[in-house]
């Protein structure tokens, strides 16, 4: 069987169908052994990797180690108890750096009305308190506003609670004279 080389090919040259699907096939076959290899090694050192990933999570966890327990709801408690400090150095390290503001943003909370995390707020004014602190995600109305403004809030992000008409720009305007 003739072995097939890459050649380079300009944008000039023409090629029949034929030299197209030998091209082709070439480079799949390339890519497959490649990527056939690169999880060959994950595969084979998916501890290694696991272990580099999770130790940061594992570092800040304050209840009991992630790795003791097979429990996925065990997991899932200790995963989203090490986020919390996770998230006060985060920023504190950004505020450490220079950054004027902080915008926190719970991706789980937008759109969804669930209310915004006045607990996640407090904690975060405290590590950042000279920091403009600006909520995001989760705000379903004018006690929300308020709620987070207790905790310490300058600002909020707020979509859809304007989008489905449960905040207005009146009320906006009205909370921005009294506030």
């Amino acid at each position: 069987m003739a072995t097939t080389r890459l050649k380079p090919i300009g944008h000039d040259d023409r090629l029949s169908i034929v030299e197209h699907l030998t091209e082709l096939r070439t480079r799949i076959i390339i890519c497959v052994v490649g990527f056939s290899l690169a999880f060959g090694l994950c595969l084979w050192q998916e501890d290694r990797i696991l272990d580099v990933v999770n130790k940061p999570l594992a570092d800040v966890a304050n209840a009991k180690p992630c790795d003791e327990t097979r429990d996925p709801l065990e997991q899932a408690d200790c995963w989203q108890q090490s986020q919390k400090v996770v998230n006060e150095r985060l920023a504190a390290a950004a505020a450490e750096a220079g950054a004027s503001a902080v915008i926190v943003l719970d991706l789980a909370r937008v759109g969804m009305r669930r209310g915004v995390d006045v607990d996640l707020l407090r904690r975060i004014r405290a590590a950042v308190p000279k920091a403009e602190l600006v909520v995001a995600g989760g705000v379903r109305g004018l006690s929300d506003l308020a709620a987070a403004a207790a905790a310490g809030c300058d600002a909020a992000l707020v979509a859809t609670a304007l989008y489905d008409g449960r905040i207005l720009a009146a009320d906006i305007a009205s909370a921005g004279r009294t506030g």
